[in-house]
């Protein structure tokens, strides 16, 4: 493949004398027409999907920190005998 003098992006001859689009410029006028066509997710949708995948992402981290925390700070739910542990106020089992 040539490199262009400019720094441009990439492009390579064929036998007939054209130009051909390097990978990542197919690549993206694929995606363009895919999305013209109906069946591609445009660039905002994409974007506002990853950023819902990121919150999820922090949300199942925090919930699991939480959880680390408080099995921390409440200890065993059991006796040291492996007798269930309860003051009678949350489950009136007692």
């Amino acid at each position: 493949m040539e490199r262009p003098e400019s720094g441009g992006p990439r492009t390579a001859s064929n036998s007939g004398g054209t130009k051909r689009r390097s990978r990542p410029e197919a690549v993206r006028a694929l995606g363009e027409r895919l999305v013209a066509a109906g069946l591609g997710v445009p660039a905002a949708a994409r974007e506002r999907l990853a950023a819902g995948v990121r919150q999820v992402r922090g949300a199942t981290g925090l919930t699991l920190a939480m959880a680390v925390a408080t099995v921390a700070l409440n200890g065993s739910v059991r006796a040291p005998d492996g007798t269930p542990r309860c003051s009678g106020t949350c489950c009136r089992c007692c």
